[in-house]
């Protein structure tokens, strides 16, 4: 059975994850709402009203959103690598 506390920390972790992306796709030199970007990207799977422009979607999706995955990839795997040199 897994610890209760080892549970909440990953949540915990979990949940600042999630709001860094938020955060990162929402910073930039062109200023799109967090409300927004995450409008943005469930648009993408539910039926939402649009409220956002074209440009401010093609940045959401096209230059913000790859560069958070992937440095959300890269996190992990130094991540990953610490972990096994200190085993």
């Amino acid at each position: 059975m897994i610890p209760r506390r080892l549970l909440v920390v990953m949540a915990v972790l979990t949940a600042g994850l999630l709001a860094a992306v938020v955060l990162a796709l929402s910073v930039g030199t062109v200023r799109v709402g967090w409300l927004q970007s995450m409008a943005i990207l469930g648009a993408k799977v539910l039926p939402l009203p649009v409220f956002w422009t074209e440009a401010q979607e093609t940045i959401v999706l096209t230059l913000r959103l790859p560069r958070v995955l992937l440095a959300a990839f890269v996190g992990s795997a130094l991540s990953l690598a610490g972990a096994g040199f200190q085993a």
